[in-house]
């Protein structure tokens, strides 16, 4: 509300901002009802006080404590009483129908999200009938609210009783017209008496969603290719997906899992420079499945050390081309194997996935227990963590994190000494959700190999469901406002965060990062080298 950015855009009723529908008009309602619920809370405390002073007990005569002997009270003192409580009932009174004024102008911009008539957002009746109705609600509650406040000083509070049978007589009667008005004058003449607010909801549709900035371009499929054409497409001609990427992720399990406990979970589609030649590629990140890990001998779950300590990461990535295949049908693999293999001029020099889709559970590091890395025919090869994620595991966090989770070897283990760590909200999906639940992310993080090191990156949206006049996504959703407005970069291995403004004309980010003054990077000072796989979101191309 503070930091309000404007659209720059004006609704087509009222003459606002934008801005005031998305970030003055909900906090305008909350304060409404906060301080509504304050003038209920008065007015029954009030009346509780005064009702206790009346019926308290008698006190003895004989009682040495002065003060106010309300059993023998006489007449006066009882009339004094209730003209005090009157008085102040009366005031709060007033306040309330002043505050239910407020609350009706504020009802009134909903208008704006009506679902009646033939479009979403206001329409005839909704600005010819119920629009100066709430007007004359909003003069009955002022009307009121004078009459309360004043009536406690003459013997007539009857008179304030016809204010609220006006606003109830008010607001049954503009429900009876503006249904009248919709089925016996709009919907015969439908086009005349619409066509107007079918305007206004296609063109805040438009803006709301970024389509006015669409450019439509005349495009003739013709059927007349020549070589020439072929040979002046190459980079497309080379690149027509032979693979399917459905069937292409279970090849992925099959041959490069390795181990019941890697699970290939996502196949991505990606594009690289390889080998000086622009590629489309599939690929996916081999992650650690927990609930695979080596179970103990006898039987049981993964052990304590073997679940947090022991198995604590993925490792590396399977790459394939979209048009290529072996001799026997399987994807053509550019990058492979554990240790990871890479036959192209792209190198996985970090290849543990600490981070991921999959990693639901914490892991501690840097402990005694050294971490299973990635199994070899020689045996078992293992790594210390060197990243700089994490949490010190001091005696006093580990008796916190014991709290927390439940689990006592945070205090008994003797693997866990002064330099271990704990890494904590390892899911990225979920991980971005506590830094910046405000906005909204799409379902589908993908992994990019970018200088030796692999990262994640999910795009998020700003979303609201407060423009005007613009038709909500769908039935199950009343979001109608959306912006692919920050790009999320998550370092598989060290799990740093890094959120970049993808659409700096957007100004819901904009207002976020001037709350959040440290949080939002520009674009331009993400590496060149993982600018190049940005994408155009699945969530928003839907």
């Amino acid at each position: 509300f503070i930091n309000k950015t404007p659209f720059n855009i004006k609704d087509p009723i009222f003459g606002y901002d934008i801005s005031f529908f998305v970030f003055s008009l909900p906090f305008l309602n909350k304060l409404y009802g906060f301080l509504l619920g304050i003038i209920i809370i008065f007015a029954v405390i009030t009346v509780a006080f005064n009702g206790i002073l009346i019926i308290s007990p008698k006190r003895h005569k004989d009682d040495v404590n002065e003060g106010f002997n309300l059993g023998h009270m006489d007449r006066s003192i009882y009339k004094e009483i209730l003209r005090a409580g009157g008085k102040q009932l009366s005031f709060l009174g007033g306040m309330f129908f002043l505050l239910l004024g407020l609350g009706f102008y504020l009802k009134s911009f909903e208008l704006l999200y009506s679902p009646r008539g033939v479009s979403f957002g206001a329409g005839y009746a909704d600005i010819h009938v119920s629009l100066p109705f709430y007007y004359l609600y909003i003069a009955i509650c002022v009307i009121t609210a004078i009459s309360f406040m004043f009536s406690y000083k003459g013997k007539k509070h009857k008179i304030t009783i016809f204010g609220p049978l006006a606003l109830i007589v008010a607001i049954l009667a503009s429900g009876i017209i503006a249904s009248a008005v919709q089925n016996l004058i709009v919907t015969p003449n439908e086009l005349s008496k619409e066509e107007k607010y079918l305007q206004h909801n296609i063109d805040y549709t438009n803006y709301a969603y970024g389509l006015d900035k669409a450019e439509v371009r005349q495009f003739d499929a013709a059927q007349n290719l020549v070589r020439q054409d072929i040979e002046e497409n190459n980079i497309i001609i080379n690149n027509i997906p032979v693979n399917d990427y459905k069937p292409a992720k279970d090849i992925y399990n099959q041959i490069q899992g390795l181990k019941s406990y890697y699970q290939f979970y996502d196949m991505d589609i990606d594009r690289y420079v390889v080998n000086g030649d622009y590629r489309q590629v599939f690929i996916s990140a081999r992650e650690l499945q927990s609930n695979n890990i080596p179970k103990q001998e006898d039987g049981r779950s993964a052990s304590w050390i073997n679940r947090y300590l022991k198995y604590t990461h993925g490792y590396g990535v399977a790459m394939s081309p979209v048009n290529e295949v072996t001799p026997s049908g399987q994807p053509r693999l550019f990058i492979k194997d554990l240790p990871v293999i890479s036959d192209i001029d792209i190198k996985v020099d970090r290849p543990q996935i600490y981070f991921g889709e999959l990693t639901k559970d914490f892991a501690i590091v840097n402990t005694r227990e050294k971490e299973f890395d990635y199994p070899s025919s020689s045996g078992n090869v293992e790594t210390v963590y060197e990243g700089t994620g994490g949490i010190r595991l001091t005696f006093f966090n580990r008796i916190m994190f014991a709290l927390t989770q439940g689990k006592m070897n945070f205090i008994l283990s003797q693997d866990i000494n002064s330099q271990s760590k704990i890494l904590l909200e390892r899911e990225i999906i979920g991980r971005v959700k506590k830094i910046a639940p405000f906005l909204a992310y799409d379902e589908d993080p993908y992994i990019v190999v970018s200088e030796g090191k692999l990262y994640w990156i999910i795009d998020a949206y700003t979303v609201s469901n407060k423009y005007p006049y613009s038709k909500p996504m769908s039935d199950s959703s009343d979001i109608n406002y959306i912006r692919n407005s920050v790009k999320v970069v998550i370092d598989a291995y060290d799990g740093t965060t890094e959120f970049y403004i993808a659409d700096d004309n957007d100004p819901q980010i904009n207002t976020y990062a001037k709350v959040f003054k440290t949080m939002f990077k520009p674009l331009s000072s993400m590496g060149s080298d993982l600018r190049a796989h940005l994408r155009y979101p699945q969530t928003l191309f839907d």
